[in-house]
């Protein structure tokens, strides 16, 4: 019987050591090795802001594995737009922008629950870094903090201080 696998590859796209080295050697490690469970890969989208797909997830490619796009809510600033550069309107949008981070924080948190559930349905267990922080209703739950994916080395071990 074959497990149905999510697994947050969202930190591919965003960070460049501790974490995104541990996300891809584990995933990598894994395709190799297990040919037999089906593994949905997810890029959350609003995270990263689109970013261009880094080579490491195209060659996380395998007949058992899929990417699953994910698109959602991405908080945009007002205060950030050219057309309010001013002092003035600078400081009036970013009245607007804290008076609208709650809502908006909140309707962001729902849209991302809601698509992530529908789009890993029937997975059986998921995977994640910190990054994500989404827990899975119907799925074991698996999740790497980045203080440990930081301080994982070469096949897993941890690194050891030298005594002072």
């Amino acid at each position: 019987m074959s497990v149905r696998i999510g697994f947050d590859i969202t930190a591919l796209y965003i960070a460049q050591a501790g974490v995104f080295r541990y996300t891809h050697n584990l995933l990598q490690a894994l395709l190799e090795i297990d040919r037999e469970n089906e593994y949905l890969l997810l890029d959350y989208a609003p995270l990263h802001g689109k970013r261009a797909t880094p080579s490491e997830v195209t060659a996380l490619e395998a007949p058992n594995a899929r990417v699953l796009r994910c698109q959602g809510l991405r908080y945009r600033r007002l205060a950030r737009w050219d057309a309010v550069q001013q002092p003035t309107l600078r400081s009036l949008a970013g009245l607007v922008d804290r008076v609208l981070l709650w809502p908006w924080s909140a309707a962001a948190q729902a849209m991302m629950h809601r698509k992530l559930a529908q789009v890993l349905d029937g997975v059986d267990v998921f995977h994640s870094s910190d990054v994500l922080l989404w827990r899975h209703p119907a799925a074991l739950n698996v999740v790497t903090p980045r203080a440990t994916a930081s301080c994982s080395g070469k096949n897993g071990s941890l690194h050891k201080r030298k005594p002072t």
